[in-house]
């Protein structure tokens, strides 16, 4: 008896030794490093969640073809991650991870802690592959800084794209408007309180505000019946006088605003000086984006890339 139930165990434990020893799934070689099974399900998954919060719930079977496409996507961004890590790397960059740390915490305090936790379930990201996440987009920005960093675009170049295009410089009249975003309605009526004892708005904004539009006051450009804003809040902007500030709190689906209107602007052509240094930024920016995206190409083109999807 103590025979048979020895063998029995050792039959187990060579079993399992076979089991433990099994290589792990891979996907694809990128210069001789693994993309594995497991990488590539997370990021699909991520993905395919990303996208069915976007525009719904995807049916596995009469949607075949979009889930091959968000198949595909996962490779290609995988594939394109590895190459760039590689290269950052080949060129000497390194990522502090004390400042990506620094990122997630500036990260999660933006989005509130529930919101934070919502996020993770929603796409289905653990806090470990949001932070490879950050990084790689750390090392994208910073390789691509490097390859385009002698891109440069003259004041020919920016006066000539003016000339021809002068049509993009209209400005219609209206009213340039200025708001704060916040979650709750107690809090819009708090600040609308403190800027009625003579607080500055744009300090207010920079401060509270939940919008983008933050980093510049709360400032959202010129606003008139075309501008293509939620209804409740257009209607709310275009009554105020320049200087006036709303005295009840706007209610949108993104928040409570508080809006304060500025000067009134008359329609017309922008001067080359007024839009010079913003055009220059846009010309420039498009110069990189085909700059570095050569450099991708060609990051592609001379990598060993093997597809061991099956």
């Amino acid at each position: 008896m103590k025979r048979v139930l020895f063998f029995i165990l050792l039959m187990a434990a060579l079993i399992f030794a076979g089991c433990a020893e099994k290589k792990e799934e891979v996907v694809a070689v990128v210069n001789g490093e693994e993309i594995t099974g497991e990488q590539f399900r997370s990021y699909y998954n991520m993905l395919k969640n990303s996208y069915e919060l976007e525009a719904g719930k995807i049916d596995e079977h009469k949607d075949k073809n979009l889930l091959k496409n968000i198949e595909d996507k996962a490779y290609d961004d995988l594939v394109l991650q590895v190459l760039i890590r590689q290269q950052a790397e080949k060129e000497g960059i390194k990522i502090d991870d004390r400042e990506l740390e620094a990122d997630l915490q500036a990260f999660k305090e933006h989005m509130g802690e529930k919101g934070y936790k919502d996020f993770l379930k929603r796409t289905g990201m653990t806090e470990k592959e949001l932070l490879r996440q950050l990084k790689i987009e750390k090392m994208y920005k910073e390789l691509k800084e490097r390859v385009t960093s002698d891109v440069k675009v003259s004041d020919e170049e920016v006066k000539k794209y003016y000339e021809e295009n002068e049509d993009l410089f209209k400005e219609p009249g209206g009213i340039r408007i200025y708001h704060i975003l916040v979650d709750s309605e107690e809090e819009a009526r708090s600040i609308i309180a403190r800027l009625n004892k003579g607080e500055d708005f744009s300090r207010l904004a920079q401060k509270y505000s939940k919008c983008p539009s933050r980093e510049k006051g709360g400032d959202l450009g010129i606003v008139n019946e075309s501008t293509n804003f939620v209804t409740p809040f257009k209607e709310a902007a275009l009554k105020l006088k320049p200087g006036e500030i709303t005295q009840e709190p706007v209610k949108t689906e993104f928040g409570y605003h508080v809006i304060k209107a500025g000067e009134k602007v008359a329609g017309g052509i922008k001067k080359l000086e007024e839009v010079k240094e913003e055009l220059r930024y846009q010309l420039e920016e498009e110069a990189r984006n085909k700059v570095f995206s050569n450099y991708i190409e060609n990051l592609q083109r001379n990598a060993d890339i093997i597809d061991k999807r099956k």
